[in-house]
Parts: structure tokens; sequence; C-alpha cells
């Protein structure tokens, strides 16, 4: 499923994933994606969120997403309907684009269309 993805993407994937388990979120949501690209844009120099200061767009996300008892991050968590519909802009975007490889900025701009983020206004 992601072998058209980048080293970035896949990293900002499994960020994701991790911030998932941490939250004890039993599927991996579009907001979890959202601090997963936070935590991948601080290693890339802010590419795609040069305005925004990483710190207030987390606590911003956790002033919102439930906590529960974490995950193991050894437990495979599954992409919510939402999460799945922002990676297949993503790959729509990329396509338009006629690029092959689905980059940092490209999950980005998917996470931008996707539903169940909109929230996601205030931080841009």
């Amino acid at each position: 499923m992601f072998e058209r993805y980048t080293e970035q993407a896949r990293r900002v994937i499994f960020c994701a994933r991790y911030e998932a388990s941490q939250f004890g979120a039993p599927e991996i949501d579009t907001e979890h994606l959202l601090l997963g690209l936070v935590r991948e844009e601080r290693l890339v120099g802010n590419l795609w969120l040069p305005r925004a200061q990483p710190e207030i767009i987390r606590g911003r996300v956790e002033s919102w997403l439930p906590r529960h008892k974490s995950i193991s991050t050894s437990v495979d968590l599954p992409l919510t309907a939402a999460s799945q519909h922002v990676l297949h802009c993503a790959m729509v975007e990329a396509d338009r684009l006629n690029s092959k490889p689905i980059g940092i900025r490209t999950p980005a701009s998917g996470i931008d269309s996707g539903r169940g983020m909109s929230n996601f206004q205030a931080f841009a």
C-alpha cells in the first residue's frame, strides 16, 4: 500500500501510528496523521507548516483528542476511513501532478482535504 510513498512520508505515517498508540486510540485517525506530520516536520525543517509552531499544534490537538491507556506499539492499528481518505487524496494529488512518489508535501495536502479535520484551518 505504501510503495509509492517516500521515506519521509512513510515516517509521517509511522509517527502517526506511534501517536495513536500513545493516546490509546484503536485506530490511526487524521489527528494522528497531523501529529505525525508535525513530528516529521521538525526533522525536515518545517517545509509544510512554516508559520505554525509545533508545540501549539500539538497542544491544540491534545486538547480535543481523548486520552486512554496507551497501546503497545507492537499492536497493529488500522487507519480510520477518514485517514484512508486523506491518503487517497494524497495519491490523487500526486497523480494530478504526474508524480510517481508521494512525498511529505503530498500527504499534507491530503490532510488539508481530509474529513474529520475541521479544526485544521486553525493551524494554517
